[in-house]
């Protein structure tokens, strides 16, 4: 029988050639791909809706520039460090994430932040 180690980072168990994690990480990746499709199918309805676009658009026009960007700008200004570059808002973040939050705040505008792509990332992995 051939063996090899389960895929999941830095786990040393030793599992079936056949088989892609072991049985601790296996339940833990598929709570966690239930959880992705049930997250995306509702994000889809709100990233894709009309009542969205023109929010976004709105939320981008208010604030032409990265919230972080100007953040990280006044506390360099503060502590008199080279000052980093204001971007441009690129997309609107979600402060409550919309897998964390009732659809009533889906669409809230103090819910939501001008972020340029940098930042968004940064805070999409939170």
């Amino acid at each position: 029988m051939l063996l090899k180690y389960c895929n999941y980072s830095n786990c040393h168990k030793l599992i079936n050639q056949n088989q892609k994690y072991c049985e601790e990480h296996s339940k833990e990746q598929q709570l966690s791909r239930s959880r992705r499709q049930r997250n995306s199918y509702q994000a889809q309805r709100v990233y894709n809706s009309a009542r969205w676009e023109r929010l976004s658009k709105a939320i981008r026009k208010r604030d032409p520039y990265c919230f972080d960007c100007i953040q990280e700008y006044q506390a360099a200004k503060r502590l008199n460090k080279p000052l980093p570059m204001v971007r441009e808002s690129k997309s609107v973040h979600h402060i409550r994430k919309i897998r964390e939050s009732e659809s009533d705040a889906w669409f809230d505008a103090n819910n939501l932040v001008a972020l340029c792509d940098r930042h968004h990332k940064i805070r999409d992995k939170r």
